[in-house]
């Protein structure tokens, strides 16, 4: 299994400024970076950051940028099914569209989802 990296400010950088795809109307492409609790990377937990970086907008998106950094509503992405093990336990799970480009994985969502764009 390939081991996976997140994305830093400086590598979204790079990889707009010839990013191949554009999203319609109001979706936009970004990073799929994990949560990093004291420094190590734990994918086991389904740790899903709820900071991403932007790499395309739609076109009818005007207030974010490519090369920006949002604030995603995980709950709103959350897709639920019933436990195979206990008919009353529901089990989530984030949906994201993926989108390869140039043999890495990028995350295509509304901008429903975006709760704000992160300025620090």
């Amino acid at each position: 299994m390939e081991e996976v990296e997140n994305m830093t400010h400086d590598d979204v950088l790079d990889i707009i400024k010839d990013f191949p795809i554009l999203p319609l109307g109001r979706r936009l492409i970004i990073t799929l970076n994990m949560e990093e609790p004291d420094g190590g990377l734990v994918l086991s937990d389904n740790s899903f950051s709820e900071v991403q970086y932007v790499l395309a907008v739609g076109t009818y998106i005007t207030d974010i940028k490519p090369g920006g950094k949002v604030l995603l509503d995980l709950e709103k992405m959350m897709e639920y099914h019933q436990s195979p093990e206990n008919s009353y336990e529901k089990i989530g799970r984030i949906k994201i569209k993926p989108v390869l480009v140039n043999g890495k994985v990028y995350g295509l969502i509304n901008d429903n989802v975006v709760d704000a764009i992160d300025l620090r």
